[in-house]
Parts: structure tokens; C-alpha cells; sequence
């Protein structure tokens, strides 16, 4: 442990710091800050940094320190995901309940059958030995169906939209369509014969948040205190560590492109799509519809975290891994952009 203290406190340093430069760029370029802290993960890994400067990537981020930082990444994601179980809104939820519910379920279904879809399709290209197409299908399609609610947030915090008809309908349908993933995310876990405790303890504290979100006082001492902390430090460690997993190297051929391609567009058109005729349907007008839709298809930081649990208990292969991690990114990056273009008006 001694001859690798300096490694990890050198990997610290530089997460940290690039993490915080990726933000600041992409906050100029109008995303959110996490997109570009997700993505500073991504370039500290085998994708860019390791393929451009090798003996540097190994010598920063050698193999056997890997284990501490997946430890300190999942810790500091337990707390993340307390902090974000207390920031739903249960009042919210009841009072705009029968719309975002009808919402958020489509936002649901829809792509979760396009993902089962694409997990029959391509399913023996990227099987594992631990995986059944139960399993793999379940994964892809829940990665298909979640939103990043914390990203969907700080999108309206940036364009001041917290509190208007939209921005409070999209944190609603965003709250309804994650407690609804994790609750079937936490059964699979529990009875996963290769799941650890870290996965349940994430579940859990999810969960658990939301039971202690009604506390006023507890809530903000908490999300001011630790909360801050977590965010600032530890979820840089966990981007890191899923981009220390992704190489996109591994994505080569014509038809792993194409593949990439085909579940792009399957969870666009299911999410993005599904959310905004429902919208239409139950009352929102059609420029509204489509920018729920389109912050509703932000996958981001949920995602990576379902991805991350999917290759931990070996359902999901490097390929397959790297491919919805790029979808992740690509639909999240969508997100303001469709946006800012949907409302320009509004925003302009």
C-alpha cells in the first residue's frame, strides 16, 4: 500500500484538476458542467490519454491501484446517491402525479422494449460467459429507460428553469421514472449471485434518501455539508474510473460502429420520442413536449452507474460496455443543445 500512496495521490491531483478544466470549458460551450467532468473521465483513460501517451497512463494509473480507487469512487457514489434521494421532491410528485406518472412510464417502456430489441439482435455478439439474455436484456434496457435526474437538474438551474411549468414537470417526470428504475435495479441486484454489498449499499441509500427527503433541516445541512463535498471530489473519481474502463479502441470495426449507431438512434427515438407524444397527449403543447422529451433522454451519471454495476457483476462485455457508454454521452450532450433550440424564445 506505501509504494502506491504516491500514485494515488498523484491520480487525485489530476482527476481533480483536468476534471475541473473539462468543466469550465463545457460550461463555456453552453453544457453542463458534469457533462464535461464525465467526459474528463473519458480522457484520462485508455480512449485518449492511454492511447496517445502510454508509459505516462501507466505510470499515473497503474493496474494495482485500480481496486482504490474503484473503493473511493463507490463510496463517495453512496453518498451521491443519498444526496440525490434527498433532493425528490415527494410533494411534487403528488401533485403533478397523473402526468408525469403517464409520462415517465412511456419515457419508460418505450425504450426499455427497443433495448430488449437491441439486446436480441446483437446479444450474441457480446454475450459473456456470466450472462444470460435475461440479464443482458434487462441491462440494456434499463440503460436504455433512465434518465440522470442530477444532470437533468443542473440543466434548468443553467437556464433558470427550476421553477417554471416545464422545469417542474421535468424534475417530477425525471424523480417518478428513477425511483421506478431502481426499484427493478434493486431487485435484480438482490438476488444477482455476483453482486456485492457496494451494490446494494447503492441501491439502498438511493432509497433511503428519499425517506429522509421530507427532513428540512437534515436535508440541507447534509446536501450543504457532504453533498458539496461528493460532488466536488469523489464523483470526479468515479467518472474517472468508468473512463479507466471504456476503450473505445475496442469499438474498431465498421460493424461495432454500426451497432453503436442503431442503439444511438433506438434511444433516442424511444425516449426522447415516447416522452413527447405522451406529453402532447395529456396536455402540454408541442414545443413543451419535445424539451421534456429531450431532457428526458439525458441519460449521463445514472447510466454510468447502472453500466458500471452491469460490468462489475460480468453481464455486460467490454464492447457492449463501451457502446452504451457512448450512447450515454451522446444523449446527454444532446440535452441543452435541443433545448436552447426548442425554447429559443425563452431562453434567448
Amino acid at each position: 500500500m506505501q509504494t502506491l500512496l504516491i500514485p494515488i495521490l498523484l491520480q487525485i491531483i489530476i482527476i481533480l484538476a483536468i476534471s475541473r478544466l473539462f468543466a469550465a470549458l463545457f460550461k463555456k460551450i453552453g453544457q453542463p458542467r458534469v457533462v464535461g467532468e464525465m467526459l474528463a473521465g473519458l480522457f484520462l483513460g485508455k480512449s485518449i490519454f492511454g492511447l496517445f501517451f502510454p508509459e505516462s497512463y501507466n505510470y499515473i494509473f497503474p493496474p494495482e491501484s485500480f481496486k482504490y480507487l474503484h473503493i473511493l469512487s463507490q463510496i463517495g457514489l453512496i453518498i451521491f446517491m443519498f444526496t440525490i434521494g434527498l433532493e425528490v421532491d415527494l410533494g411534487l410528485i403528488r401533485n403533478k402525479a397523473k402526468q408525469a406518472i403517464a409520462v415517465s412510464h412511456v419515457g419508460i417502456i418505450v425504450p426499455f422494449i427497443l433495448g430488449v430489441l437491441a439486446a436480441y439482435l446483437f446479444y450474441d455478439d457480446f454475450r459473456t460467459p456470466q450472462s444470460d439474455f435475461v440479464s443482458f436484456a434487462l441491462f440494456v434496457g434499463i440503460v436504455m429507460s433512465i434518465t440522470a435526474f442530477p444532470v437533468l437538474i443542473r440543466i434548468l438551474q443553467e437556464y433558470n428553469m427550476t421553477k417554471t411549468a416545464l422545469g417542474t414537470m421535468a424534475i417530477t417526470c425525471a424523480a417518478v421514472d428513477d425511483i421506478t428504475i431502481w426499484l427493478v435495479l434493486a431487485v435484480f441486484i438482490g438476488v444477482s449471485k455476483n453482486s456485492n454489498i457496494l451494490h446494494i449499499l447503492m441501491i439502498a441509500t438511493f432509497l433511503l434518501g428519499i425517506a429522509f427527503s421530507r427532513t428540512e433541516f437534515f436535508k440541507t445541512k447534509f446536501i450543504e455539508k457532504i453533498g458539496s463535498v461528493s460532488s466536488k471530489i469523489f464523483l470526479p473519481l468515479f467518472f474517472t474510473f468508468s473512463g479507466l474502463r471504456t476503450d473505445i479502441s475496442s469499438v474498431q470495426s465498421a460493424t461495432l460502429w454500426s451497432i453503436c449507431i442503431i442503439i444511438i438512434l433506438f434511444a433516442v427515438f424511444g425516449k426522447l420520442l415516447g416522452v413527447a407524444i405522451m406529453a402532447k397527449l395529456t396536455g402540454s403543447n408541442w414545443k413543451d413536449a419535445f424539451a421534456l422529451g429531450a431532457l428526458m433522454n439525458a441519460r449521463g451519471l445514472m447510466s454510468l452507474i447502472v453500466l458500471n454495476i452491469g460490468y462489475d457483476v460480468q453481464i455486460l462485455s467490454k464492447e457492449i460496455f463501451t457502446i452504451l457508454i457512448i450512447m450515454s454521452f451522446v444523449t446527454t450532450m444532446m440535452a441543452g443543445p435541443l433545448l436552447k433550440i426548442t425554447l429559443k424564445r425563452v431562453l434567448s
